[in-house]
């Protein structure tokens, strides 16, 4: 004779990355099975209906308001329930925002959103450029997305195709170069009398 303790089976699930997520993520669900024995059988449920089985399972376009647990059968012989199920799951799904909008005035480019906003151009994210407004220091192509509260993104704006408008040359024999500069620039003049001169900026 070799008796044998009675077990208890249990099943837990976990997703990955969260139970909250944006519109369009899949959702990767693992089974942490306790007493299962060496051939423990686990079968997935999608809103009460079987979607899957084994060890793991994978929810492809969740729905807000989807439900998922898991059911395990035991292969211990000395279970007193041979046949469990998890917590259920419930799936919250937030829709995407919907793509900001650029307009330009002036020398500086706006988006449509005051906050979560990512400025772009087309090598790439611009490190710090998180303002609604965005001033380029040189000609190209940008665009911005927006991240709502709930860590969504939207999908990029139009592309806008900006130039940086120089001021004009005159005909004296004075100089302001480099033209455009939103940094230094240098003021060459022939001559300078004793009295000196005056230099105004204006934007």
């Amino acid at each position: 004779m070799n008796p044998q303790s009675s077990l208890t089976s249990q099943i837990k699930i976990s997703a990955l990355p969260d139970t909250a997520v944006c519109d369009g993520t899949i959702i990767d669900f693992t089974a942490n099975a306790v007493n299962g024995g060496s051939s423990p059988v686990i079968t997935w449920y999608l809103n009460t209906v079987v979607d899957g089985s084994g060890s793991s399972y994978q929810l492809v376009s969740p729905v807000d308001g989807d439900q998922v647990y898991a059911e395990l059968t035991s292969s211990e012989t000395c279970v007193t329930v041979a046949t469990v199920i998890s917590p259920t799951l419930n799936i919250t799904v937030y829709p995407l925002p919907a793509a900001p909008v650029i307009t330009q005035s002036g020398d500086t480019l706006f988006s449509s959103y005051s906050t979560g906003n990512q400025w772009y151009d087309l090598v790439g994210l611009l490190t710090g450029e998180t303002e609604y407004y965005y001033t380029p220091a040189v000609n190209g192509d940008y665009y911005v997305v927006y991240t709502d509260s709930n860590g969504c993104s939207s999908a990029p704006s139009d592309t806008v195709n900006f130039v940086i408008s120089g001021i004009d040359e005159n005909g004296n024999s004075w100089k302001i170069y480099p033209n455009p500069s939103n940094d230094v620039f240098h003021v060459s003049l022939p001559y300078v009398s004793e009295s000196g001169v005056d230099v105004v900026l204006t934007n």
